[in-house]
């Protein structure tokens, strides 16, 4: 890991300060920002307190560079269960596609699981089985539709750096949340750049030293996230995402 990180410094625009370590661990705890970036942007938002940009890196400081990387709780099996059962479609989903990361954590590994693209359903199918994942494995959720993000102007921090630093209303922040990106029809340039954007958050190295186009100075590690993708038409979906992910087809139910 040390190796990748050090060559995702060399190659970024930005510099890093020479004891920037991103990604270590500490009792669970993960380092998902660097302790001297954060003391660095804060003084440049000084005295622009009450500006978005301020008030946000102010949150930023105050909450600390690192976060707990969630457990998996006793009943985790019994959980994985429950979601073949309500949702029957997604069996092979749970199976093949959650279950070995999981399976994994139990034996004291730390994987990174691969970001699954889910096809044959749609969007909004797919947006309640992935909040029901992250229900079962008692983490925070976000989600967003790349298409929208690019079709509005930039202004706030994105989905993924918020959730990473805060966690949501009903969840703290932690380092392995799980996230959904919707993919529809990606046409212009600024879809595809937002396309892109969401190609290097999928890539573990990339995710590492991880940027925010609203927050430049301050690099983060979203390397932990388990990611969900929905497509409207797989053969729309860019190469940068598709070669990332494990493609699975959710089924229709079978019955006896």
């Amino acid at each position: 890991m040390a190796q990748n990180q050090e060559k995702l410094r060399q190659g970024s625009q930005t510099s890093l300060p020479s004891d920037a370590r991103l990604g270590k661990l500490d009792r669970r705890q993960l380092q998902i920002f660097d302790e001297t970036e954060l003391d660095a942007a804060r003084y440049s938002a000084h005295g622009f307190v009450e500006s978005a940009s301020g008030t946000f890196m102010a949150r930023l400081c105050a909450a600390g560079s690192c976060r707990p990387m969630m457990p998996l709780g006793p009943a985790w099996k019994a959980n994985l269960e429950w979601l073949s059962h309500v949702f029957p479609g997604y069996e092979e989903v749970v199976e093949s596609g959650i279950g070995p990361s999981l399976r994994a954590a139990t034996l004291g590994a730390l994987p990174r699981p691969t970001p699954l693209l889910l096809t044959g359903t749609t969007a909004q199918e797919v947006a309640t089985f992935v909040r029901a994942v992250a229900g079962a494995l008692d983490v925070a959720f976000f989600q967003f539709d790349v298409a929208a993000v690019a079709g509005s102007a930039y202004n706030q921090p994105s989905t993924v750096l918020t959730t990473l630093a805060f966690g949501t209303d009903s969840h703290a922040g932690v380092a392995n949340p799980v996230g959904l990106a919707h993919l529809g029809l990606l046409f212009t340039q600024s879809e595809l750049q937002s396309a892109e954007y969401l190609a290097r958050l999928l890539n573990v190295e990339d995710a590492q030293m991880a940027q925010d186009p609203e927050v430049p100075d301050v690099h983060f590690d979203a390397s932990f996230v388990r990611w969900f993708l929905s497509c409207t038409d797989i053969d729309h979906v860019p190469p940068e995402i598709l070669n990332q992910c494990h493609v699975m087809r959710v089924s229709p139910p079978r019955y006896s």
